[in-house]
């Protein structure tokens, strides 16, 4: 165990074992609390290309979404807020995030069916979150060059001035008429 040492009384030993499985417990429950968090974000929005024109979201062999079960959340309620969906650059800090905290945690585990069923966790988060990311479109930020109406910074940046809604639906603009001349998030393509 970390931190006992031979010259340590056997109660002193078996307290520092004691904290250690404890600080365990608390770090594995934090992971699979965090994992189950991802599988219940928002699913992201329909990418052109990516389904079939029409076809909503959640529908067909695309969407398979991965639920994580753990002893320790069965009594959890799920959360709905009206936030959007994340974006491509968090979803990506997420899973390194995850997958770093899962490979320390890895290195500290003793117990061999724990190891297992934190692999399998590992697995079904990857596994969600490549589904994710596979329907989100990347995204850059662009600032205007002058305050102009959203359909036509559309038509000059994507030559489609139906694009407007995807200027519109990622940046918080208080009137479509007007843009403000600052950095905007919006797609790549």
């Amino acid at each position: 165990p970390r931190g006992t040492w031979p010259t340590d009384s056997g109660s002193a030993a078996k307290q520092k074992m004691q904290r250690n499985m404890i600080a365990a417990a608390i770090r594995t429950t934090a992971i699979s609390t965090a994992v189950h968090a991802v599988t219940t974000l928002k699913q992201p929005r329909d990418v052109p290309g990516v389904r079939g024109v029409n076809q909503p979201a959640g529908t067909g062999r695309d969407s398979d979404i991965i639920t994580v079960m753990h002893p320790a959340l069965d009594g959890v309620q799920t959360v709905s807020n009206g936030s959007s969906p994340p974006n491509y650059e968090d979803l990506k800090a997420i899973l390194t995030a995850l997958n770093a905290a899962i490979d320390q945690e890895q290195l500290r585990i003793r117990d061999d069916v724990l190891f297992q069923q934190i692999s399998v966790m590992r697995t079904d988060l990857n596994r969600d979150i490549s589904a994710r990311l596979a329907q989100v479109e990347r995204t850059a930020l662009r600032t205007p060059d002058d305050v102009l109406p959203a359909l036509v910074l559309a038509a000059a940046w994507y030559d489609d001035a139906g694009r407007e809604s995807d200027i519109l639906t990622r940046n918080p603009v208080p009137h479509p008429g007007f843009i403000p001349v600052e950095p905007l998030r919006v797609p790549v393509r």
